[in-house]
Order: structure tokens, then sequence, then C-alpha cells
């Protein structure tokens, strides 16, 4: 009996999908910076849309990277990658994830603050953003890592 990991489906959806938000966060990428506005909204959007494409890149490629091997064999798709380029697509995953959900958790505490506490831009952008960049840098980066280092 084959689990979905094993058919073709598996593979076919997230890269359908991730081709997708892919494209999509390149959309909005290019449209904030064409746009040549540098508010708050626009600069955790354009963060978010950024780390997005890279994780939607590493989900579309999903068994290109992975090597063939006993660990793989079950899964359908094209697996063209060795141990090194599959810990890279795990580690990117891991990493571009924690930033996504840092930026989904910071344009929700940019909205609070301008919307219920009435904070300027200005004081956002002096004192919430450094914190921002700090923290999700801090915390994005333990899970990919402890990953990596304990070979997962």
């Amino acid at each position: 009996m084959s689990t979905f990991s094993q058919t073709k489906s598996a593979v076919i959806i997230p890269a359908v999908v991730g081709s997708t938000s892919f494209f999509c966060s390149l959309f909005l990428i290019t449209t904030i910076i064409r746009s040549k506005q540098n508010t708050c909204y626009h600069r955790i959007i354009f963060f978010l849309s950024f780390w997005d494409a890279f994780v939607s890149f590493a989900l579309a490629i999903i068994t290109l990277p992975m090597p063939e091997g006993e660990l793989t064999d079950g899964l359908k798709g094209p697996k063209i990658g060795n141990q090194y380029t599959c810990e890279a697509q795990a580690f990117i995953i891991y990493l571009s994830w924690g930033y996504t959900v840092f930026a989904n958790l910071f344009l929700n505490v940019y909205y609070l603050c301008t919307i219920r506490y009435n904070v300027n831009n200005v004081k956002f952008r002096a004192y919430a953003e450094p914190a921002f960049i700090l923290l999700s840098t801090t915390f994005s980066l333990v899970m990919p890592i402890y990953f990596l280092k304990h070979g997962a």
C-alpha cells in the first residue's frame, strides 16, 4: 500500500502551487520596487514576499535536489541532487518559513500599532523595525541550524 507521498500528485501539487506562489511573490516584489514607496507597510510586504519566494521555489523543485537512495526510493519525481543539495533545500525551506512567519507576525503588529495605538511611521521605523530584524533573524536561524547540525 502506497502513501500519498509516493504518488505523482505529491510531486505535481507542490510544484504547481510552489511555482504559482513564487511568481506571485516576484510580482509583488517588482510592484513594490517600481512603486518607489518606502513606507513601513511596503517594507514589510517586500520582506514577506522575498522570503515567500525562496520557500515557494524550494517547494516547487520538490524532489530535484534529493539524492537517489534508500530514503527516497518510494518518492515519485526526478531526483538529480545529492545529500548537500537536499540539505540546502531543507535549510532554505526552514529559514524562509521562519522569516515568513515573523513577517506575518510583524504585519499584524504594524496594524495593531498604527490602527489601535496611532503609532506614527517614524517611531515604528525607529523602534519596531530594528527589533523585528533582530528577533526574526535570531529565531529564524535556530531551527534550520539545529536540524542541519543534527543531520535531520
